[in-house]
């Protein structure tokens, strides 16, 4: 209406609309759109324009899209048109240029093509070195793309040479860029990488089974992106220069300073300036930065710990002599041809010296169905042991753990690194051949991922006696509650008392005499804010975790006569949570009174967790219902309490993975913290209780004794392992 309908703007909009078509897939919408823009651009600009280069290249993309030989045709005819245009009028060695050649080297690889492919790849390539440098996600991509044709022509060798190019570029970018941008911002930008560590995986485990090169490749690969965007999301530089002096907060401003300047610039390419000018800005850039985190690390110990390289050699020597690394890894396999294929899962284990060994597991959705079944009868006392029980254990122990076995000879110390659904299940309540718990053989200590042993290497001292929390008094229940727009949903939630948590609070505070005791009105959100590093954090009450539906994950039981939540109404629309770290948490004292001004007074996110001081800390004990559960991700772990309390710095993390059982909580906490103080280890200790569980006929039912993990460091409380 404002220019009329042949003006350059208008084509401008089609090719955006079009644009949008095209990433819904839906080509039939999308066509019409950009012929018409197209036609509106050449008139406008003229035939050899480079902005109509775009038009051209969306417009090849629904043609190739097509599959059909006579649209490939039609779309390498656009490619190469645009192709002409830009190099005429860019030069030889231009970003768009090399885009062109990416987009026409597609177009071949996808017919199969791959001799006229690959040349295309590599100009493509070297330009994009030349001009954006080794750090940009445009390198990255050409490198996986190079990786997955040799690949396909089955020169495998070339495959693994290219994809390590591509993975490592991938670190540089992501260490680089990962820094700046919202959370939403960071998990977007992990997911457009997610196929890449698949990818990885599939070429080892589907390719390249027995090269070596292929399988630490793979490790590599899984130590360095599984579980990365709950560490991107947690803005460490922030939660650190927040408890720093004037001094260092001055150094951790000046260094968030630079390190943004450098990823806007290493995005950004050389585009107004030299190439020449461009690589000795970035190099200028890295200096200072490198300059700067020496003087941060120089003082902060948590610092140091959190800006580690993440290498294969790294992680090696952190492993004990006596403990071997089980790395679970749920994947999407991609055949020879790198077509898409079935979901599986796989293992890779890792003692402190020697190669990698490994196994691929079958199909997820079969390993899955038996975790689904076991998580049915395991959190049941009511569920016979012999006729239910065992059998569902035994039947995944035989999909999970029986080629760990095969894999780890003598080792009886596992670091279990869990991947998917895997992170739901207690290891230790799978049954072997001849019929015996894991825990009857086995001590297991749990990681988020692998790269985490790296973090534990990193010793800092506690700042304060143990605090223990129990019997928060959450206010009166209001069953029937008016729910207003804009309220929040734990307006329409009520918690009951728990005074059994008193007593256990109690008596784990008679073995810590020094400690600090905080019970009902003391146990407030305000309270656990200020905990500065203790040595020991015991907190007794509830647990919460609400799915994306937000319907409530506790079940009735003992410490909860009538299930501990009540009054959702499942996926109401009116407090619909994306944020998974909101919808996991322990509860406090008010959290049935939400005061105006203190918005869920008495609701302890996770989210809230991860800016805990917890650097120092040896345990953390969440005697709470589901607090070690959370959304599952794959790649991600437990996106709840569990990664919180790593990502604030604690050690050790003792959580619940089902609604427990009240007296047969205290009795297992009691017992354990008297281990502790006995010199037991963190995950020895645990260990230790659960034996004893096992003999007493009242608790022999893994509902007893298998529900408690323990995750991060197993040494004593002294850190002698």
């Amino acid at each position: 209406k404002a220019y009329g309908s042949k003006h350059s703007h208008v084509g401008d909009v089609l090719n955006d609309l079009a644009y949008l078509y095209i990433i819904k897939e839906d080509y039939a919408k999308a066509a019409p759109l950009l012929e018409q823009g197209l036609e509106i651009r050449e008139k406008a600009y003229g035939p050899e324009h480079p902005h109509v280069v775009q038009s051209l290249n969306l417009l090849a993309t629904i043609y190739y899209q097509n599959y059909h030989k006579e649209e490939y045709a039609k779309a390498e005819l656009l490619l190469e048109r645009g192709l002409a245009i830009r190099e005429k009028a860019y030069g030889l060695e231009h970003r768009d240029v090399a885009a062109s050649l990416y987009n026409l080297a597609m177009l071949y690889d996808r017919k199969g093509d791959y001799g006229k492919a690959e040349p295309l790849y590599l100009r493509s390539l070297a330009i994009r070195e030349k001009v954006l440098g080794s750090e940009h996600p445009d390198v990255a991509n050409s490198l996986n793309n190079l990786a997955s044709l040799y690949k396909k022509r089955g020169d495998i060798e070339q495959a693994i040479k290219y994809k390590e190019r591509a993975d490592e570029a991938r670190e540089r970018e992501l260490s680089k860029n990962l820094i700046s941008g919202s959370e939403k911002e960071k998990l977007t930008y992990l997911t457009l990488t997610t196929r890449e560590l698949d990818q990885t995986v599939s070429l080892h485990l589907q390719s390249a089974f027995d090269d070596k090169r292929a399988s630490r490749l793979a490790l590599t690969a899984i130590l360095r992106r599984k579980g990365r965007a709950l560490d991107a999301t947690t803005d460490n530089i922030a939660i650190l220069r927040a408890r720093a002096n004037k001094e260092d907060q001055a150094l951790f401003d000046e260094l968030s300073s630079v390190r943004s300047q450098y990823s806007v610039q290493s995005l950004k390419g050389a585009s107004n300036i030299s190439i020449e000018q461009h690589k000795a800005n970035l190099n200028t850039l890295e200096q200072q930065i490198e300059t700067l985190e020496k003087q941060v690390s120089s003082r902060s110990a948590e610092f140091r710990t959190l800006s580690q390289p993440i290498t294969l050699d790294g992680v090696q020597k952190s492993i004990p002599d006596n403990a071997v690394l089980v790395e679970f890894i749920s994947y999407q396999q991609y055949d020879a041809k790198n077509n898409k294929g079935n979901k599986h899962y796989a293992v890779y284990v890792l003692a402190n010296n020697g190669e990698p060994l490994f196994a691929d597991l079958g199909k997820a959705e079969v390993i899955e169905q038996a975790i689904s079944k076991l998580r049915t009868v395991l959190p049941n006392p009511k569920a016979s042991i012999e006729k239910q029980v065992k059998p569902a254990a035994k039947t995944l122990d035989q999909l999970v753990m029986k080629p760990v076995r095969v894999l780890i000879g003598d080792k009886k110390r596992l670091l279990v690194s869990p991947d998917g659904v895997l992170n739901l299940i207690p290891f230790e309540a799978l049954v072997d051949e001849k019929g015996n718990y894991l825990v009857e053989n086995y001590e297991i200590s749990y990681l988020a991922s692998g790269r985490d042993l790296l973090r534990l290497q990193t010793k800092i001292d506690s700042q304060q006696s143990p605090v223990i929390i129990g019997n928060p008094d959450f206010g009166p229940i209001t069953e029937t509650r008016q729910i207003k727009e804009g309220s929040s949903i734990f307006d329409t939630i009520g918690f009951r008392p728990l005074p059994a948590t008193e007593i256990e609070a109690k008596k784990i505070k008679e073995l810590f005499p020094t400690g600090e005791l905080l019970l009902q009105k003391q146990a407030t959100e305000e309270a656990l804010s200020k905990v500065n590093a203790p040595s020991i954090l015991h907190i007794a009450t509830h647990g919460f975790f609400l799915n994306e539906e937000l319907a409530v994950q506790s079940e009735p039981n003992n410490r909860n006569p009538k299930g501990e939540i009540f009054g959702i109404e499942p996926g109401d629309s009116n407090a619909q949570m994306q944020n998974p770290l909101l919808r996991s948490g322990i509860v406090l004292a008010g959290a049935n009174i939400h005061q105006q001004g203190k918005e869920d007074q008495g609701i302890f996110t996770a989210l809230k967790t991860t800016n805990l001081n917890l650097w120092g800390t040896n345990l953390v004990v969440l005697s709470a219902c589901d607090t070690g559960v959370g959304d599952v991700k794959t790649g991600e772990g437990i996106y709840g309490l569990r990664r919180a309390l790593v990502l604030a710095g604690s050690q050790t993390q003792v959580m619940s993975l089902w609604p427990i059982n009240d007296e047969g909580t205290s009795d297992l906490m009691v017992q354990y913290y008297k281990a502790l103080k006995a010199g037991e280890g963190r995950s020895s200790a645990l260990r230790k209780v659960r034996l004893e569980f096992l003999k007493n006929p009242k608790h022999q039912h893994p509902y007893y004794w298998a529900s408690f993990i323990q995750s991060g460091e197993w040494a004593t409380l002294d850190d002698n392992r």
